[in-house]
């Protein structure tokens, strides 16, 4: 049973720092013991059809949402010196960097795996998105 934080970025567009929501799970002894979720407000004119008729979202939704560097302290206090986990940790962990970026922060030191690449061992053929990975973890022996 490890102990790790999972975390998911939704981005407004599709570009790397334009995150508008986050969600972190942080598991301990294979337990849920803490979970966080926030809209966050994109840079400007960064609504468009990923946020309307993907997420759901429209602009009235995260009117009041803070930006990035407004969740930035929450969120690094629940990734420093953890095991970060993601679905598709090489999309995640760059959406990360790229608001860090925008907002001229630093990242904090963690280590973090991707579920896609380490599902892919036992699966190579396995395509890179959510439902591809649930159709074969469903078909596992």
């Amino acid at each position: 049973m490890m102990n790790f934080t999972a975390i998911d970025f939704e981005t407004a567009t599709g570009a790397r720092d334009s995150a508008c929501s986050v969600a972190v799970v942080t598991i301990r002894a294979g337990a849920l013991v803490d979970s966080y979720y926030t809209l966050i407000q994109p840079p400007a004119n960064r609504y468009s059809y990923f946020n309307t008729k993907i997420h759901g979202l429209t602009e009235a939704d995260t009117a009041d949402a803070a930006d990035f560097a407004g969740i930035w302290p929450e969120l690094e206090a629940k990734l420093a010196g953890q095991l970060v986990v993601a679905h598709n940790a090489k999309f995640d962990m760059s959406v990360l960097r790229s608001c860090l970026a925008r907002c001229g922060l630093q990242a904090p030191a963690f280590s973090y795996c991707d579920t896609v690449a380490i599902a892919r061992r036992v699966w190579p053929n396995l395509a890179n998105h959510k439902l591809g990975t649930v159709g074969a973890y469903q078909n596992a022996p």
